[in-house]
């Protein structure tokens, strides 16, 4: 090839590449180019490396170790390093750790197969252990002594023949998304004076416990853990401890209890799935000093081998609400020794294999209120051995094995407002040598025996009853110092026709005494010709207010014929806020001024006494705002272009925006921006304001927008080509025509 044509090629190659580097700047900076074009760079991970076991001991030592790093361990910003470590088939600890305050990061370290722990950490702070297996090792896999800010996360603890992991004397630790499974001794075990320690979403299979802990504990969390087929409880927790949270768990397949709480105050058992496991679902053992004020809600405890929930040995003060309790081998609550001053509230207990709830051997001063209780083989309640002075009440007992409620050897027991509704086997009611019995407002229908049945019970009150359709008689009382009637109102009876037909009303009242037992001439000398009717209740109206506002109050009326012990409860969506008595035309009244922006509903349920008596409502209120003003994100400019986005701050307690142009609405939005057309060049005033049900803000300082003629469309673009890049490729056959020309000249 002639000099000649290589320098043409030369000078068409070099005006070539000149003008893609170009364009290829004009397409960086185009406004459709983002960063998520370019990707990611991913670093890839270490492979571990055999190492020897480490021993360091004191600080001095851990800075020596790790000298290199450009670390100091003053800070987890300059946390010192081991990581990336196989350590096996060693004598003595894997790792070992003791006396530092350095903080340290142990990562992706795989320990096992020593003769003692996998790691000991002994007199440490400020540690992290993370993202390594520590795995049968003839200790336990993790020692955690006499330390304090310990973190253990996403670790395998496998097969180890001690604990997977042992806890002394630790405190203000957490160990987090762990698996700490088929150990040879429990899966975690904590010992002598731990405290604020947290284990969230660890996965704890094959133990002997669990987690077991043994003296002198305080403030553990557990939350959000799969606690499953280990050889012992699922978590035991023994010897006084306070302040505990149990939650969001699922504790399942133990062979021991799922939970067992041993001396254990002030503590919180909420929202947990506890289920086959092969004693109780839940034991609150009392002991020396009881096991009061702790809280257990919203469980499931279903399929245990034994009791849902066992109270035993002196326990008071404690709150069992709303949690569901089924299919247990036993009873669904079983409270027995000296359980005082406890409250069992609004739970679903169904198809236990005896009592549905069980109190005996000095329990008292307790209340059973609102539950259903249904389906057990044995009675819904029982009550007996000295456990005087509880209240049952407003409880719905259907189709139990035997009786609706069964109480013995218990006395100043209140029945008020139940439903018991058979078929049982025997009676609805049945009370044996039980004094001062008050039995008020009850539904006790078609039961096998007796509707009610007294025996051997004295200065007791039976009136204002639903008696109905029991098989062999409506009621039994062979004693002779019980009242069917209080005076003036006494039962309503099914069969009261059937046996006097010749019988007259006298207002809602029989002229005819209802015999219950004749030999002993025991009556019901008011009874009923008609059931009263449910509670009135008026409401004040819906309530709107402006936020900051006060003076506000919402109220009810509550008016009723018949009713004892009337009490009503006040419920802003949902928790409870006020609680108080009543009598017929009173006003309850409730100030609802302080909520913030937002709709509320209060809702009052208001009981009369009786099974029928309920009755609640719901005022709504709601608070509003009126918007601030507006505030532009975009400025006032001048534009060449027919179009401008403008943008504004967001407003709080705003629906929709307003957007005007020289004072006249162009359109709304909900969004904070708007695209602006303009039709004409010239200069244009914008104002928003923000609007919801409550009112509009004033309008927001205002911008100008100068639009100027616009320019062609494109044209920028071409100017670019032609004059950016476009001159090179002319200014290279130029080049090339005055090279040819000269080439010519020559030859």
């Amino acid at each position: 090839m002639s000099s000649r044509n290589r320098f043409i090629i030369y000078i068409f190659i070099m005006a070539f590449l000149i003008n893609v580097g170009i364009a290829s700047t004009f397409l960086i900076n185009d406004e459709n180019f983002t960063s998520e074009t370019v990707g990611n760079i991913q670093t890839q991970p270490k492979i571990s490396t055999s190492h020897s076991p480490i021993a360091i001991v004191g600080d001095s030592e851990l800075d020596t170790f790790c000298a290199g790093n450009g670390t100091s361990g003053t800070s987890w910003e300059t946390a010192h390093v081991i990581e990336n470590y196989e350590i096996e088939s060693v004598t003595g600890d894997g790792i070992s750790i003791t006396d530092t305050t350095r903080f340290l990061i142990i990562n992706n370290c795989k320990v096992n197969d020593t003769t003692s722990d996998g790691i000991n950490l002994n007199n440490c702070t400020n540690i992290k252990i993370q993202n390594c297996i520590i795995e049968l090792n003839a200790g336990h896999g993790i020692g955690l002594l006499d330390s304090e800010g310990i973190l253990i996360s996403d670790t395998d603890i496998l097969n180890n023949q001690d604990e997977g992991m042992r806890l002394e004397n630790t405190n203000h630790s957490e160990i987090i998304k762990s698996n700490i499974s088929h150990n040879g001794k429990d899966g975690i075990y904590g010992h002598n004076n731990c405290h604020n320690i947290s284990f969230k979403e660890n996965f704890i299979f094959g133990n002997s416990y669990g987690l077991k802990f043994m003296t002198l504990f305080s403030a553990l969390s557990f939350i959000d853990n799969e606690i499953c087929n280990n050889s012992g409880n699922g978590i035991l927790i023994d010897f006084p401890t306070h302040h505990n949270t149990v939650k969001n768990n699922v504790i399942c397949n133990n062979t021991g209890d799922g939970l067992e709480l041993y001396e254990c105050n002030s503590s919180i058992v909420e929202n947990n799935i506890v289920m086959n496991n092969d004693g109780d679902g839940l034991d609150m053992w009392g002991g020396d000093i009881g096991g009061n004020y702790n809280f257990i809600s919203n469980n499931t405890f279903s399929n245990n081998t034994v009791n849902g929930i066992l109270f035993d040995d002196s326990n008071q003060h404690n709150i069992v609400e709303k949690n569901e309790i089924r299919f247990n081998g036993e009873s669904g609550i079983y409270m027995t020794d000296h359980q005082h001053n406890n409250s069992i509230s609004f739970n679903y207990i169904s198809n236990n294999s005896q009592y549905g709830i069980w109190l005996e051997r000095n329990s008292q001063n307790s209340t059973i209120f609102g539950n259903s209780i249904e389906y057990n083989d044995y009675s819904s309640i029982n009550i007996e051995d000295n456990s005087d002075n509880n209240v049952i009440k407003y409880n719905l007992c259907n189709e139990n094995g035997y009786q609706g409620i069964q109480l013995e050897d218990c006395d100043n027991i209140f029945l008020i407002g139940n439903v018991f509704y058979g078929p049982g086997e025997e009676e609805g009611i049945s009370a044996a040598s039980c004094d001062n019995v008050s039995i008020f407002g009850n539904n006790v229908s078609s039961y096998n025996d007796y509707g009610i049945y007294l025996s051997n019970c004295d200065l007791s009150q039976v009136w204002l009853n639903f008696i109905s359709n029991n098989v062999v008689s409506q009621a039994y009382d062979h004693t002779l110092d019980n009242l069917w009637d209080n005076g003036t109102v006494g039962n309503y009876w099914s069969d009261y026709l059937d046996n006097y037909p010749s019988a007259s009303a006298i207002g809602n009242i029989w002229d005819t005494n209802y015999t219950i037992e004749e030999t002993q001439n025991v009556n019901d000398t008011k009874p009923l010709v008609n059931i009263d009717p449910i509670l009135n209740l008026v409401p004040s109206d819906n309530l709107i207010y402006t936020l900051g506002e006060t003076g506000h109050s919402i109220s009810w009326t509550i008016t009723d014929i018949y009713y004892w012990n009337a009490e009503y409860y006040i419920y802003l969506d949902d928790v409870l806020v006020k609680t108080g008595e009543w009598a017929s035309g009173d006003l309850i009244t409730m100030n609802v001024d302080g909520l913030d922006v937002g709709t509320y509903s209060f809702r009052i349920v208001a009981y009369d006494g009786t099974a029928w008596g309920k009755n609640e409502n719901i005022i709504e209120v709601t608070v509003g705002a009126i918007p601030d003003s507006p505030v532009f994100i975009t400025p006032s400019q001048t534009i060449n272009v027919t179009n401008i986005t403008v943008q504004w701050s967001v407003v709080n307690f705003t629906d929709f925006y307003n957007i005007y142009i020289n004072d006249t609405m162009e359109g709304n939005t909900t969004s904070t921006e708007f695209l602006l057309e303009f039709n004409s060049t010239g200069e244009y005033v914008i104002e928003i304001t923000a609007h919801n049900e409550y009112g509009e803000s004033i309008r927001s300082s205002s911008i100008t927008i100068i639009v100027e003629e616009p320019e062609s469309e494109g044209s920028t673009n071409l100017f670019w080509y032609f004059f950016g890049g476009g001159w090179i490729l002319v200014a290279g056959f130029i080049g090339v025509a005055f090279v040819n020309v000269k080439m010519k000249k020559k030859s």
